[in-house]
């Protein structure tokens, strides 16, 4: 099951105004200690096209020097990241994310492909090769963005 509670995460809230104000929004933010190091990893979307290394860099300029004051420390690993092509969806949030794009999703045992065309609090509408489907968000198991480059 997907889950819905990035947006309540502390972080999150943190880092969104400065990610937004880039012109990127946040899909995925997780923190961790490790061997006494605080370890950041941020997953950044460009809604105007790929994300790029350049993307990430900017972000990680912007958002390093906020962390070091957040957490106090000078141990902070910061790792900034595209979604990826084909990116496991773990939050409720990604679907308005990635409207418009193709993607699988596993409902029951099926899994069915389509394009994102509409999405709500409790929903989402997939136009797959039968037609626009509606799909209660509850009864979606897992969902996967689905590459656009043509396979050899």
């Amino acid at each position: 099951m997907l889950k819905n509670g990035i947006r309540a995460k502390e972080l999150y809230k943190e880092l969104f105004p400065l990610v937004q104000s880039l012109g990127y929004t946040i899909v995925d933010v997780d923190d961790s200690v490790i061997r006494k190091e605080r370890h950041v990893h941020l997953v950044v979307r460009n809604p105007r096209g790929n994300t790029s290394l350049d993307d990430c860099s900017a972000v990680s300029r912007l958002v390093y020097p906020r962390l070091l004051v957040l957490y106090e420390c000078q141990d902070l690993h910061l790792e900034v990241s595209s979604p990826g092509i084909h990116r496991n969806l773990k939050d409720i949030h990604e679907f308005e994310i990635f409207m418009g794009e193709r993607m699988k999703i596993l409902v029951g045992e099926n899994w069915i492909e389509g394009t994102l065309e509409a999405c709500s609090e409790s929903s989402i509408e997939l136009l797959t090769e039968k037609g626009r489907e509606t799909y209660l968000l509850e009864t979606i198991k897992k969902a996967k963005l689905v590459s656009r480059l043509k396979e050899k």
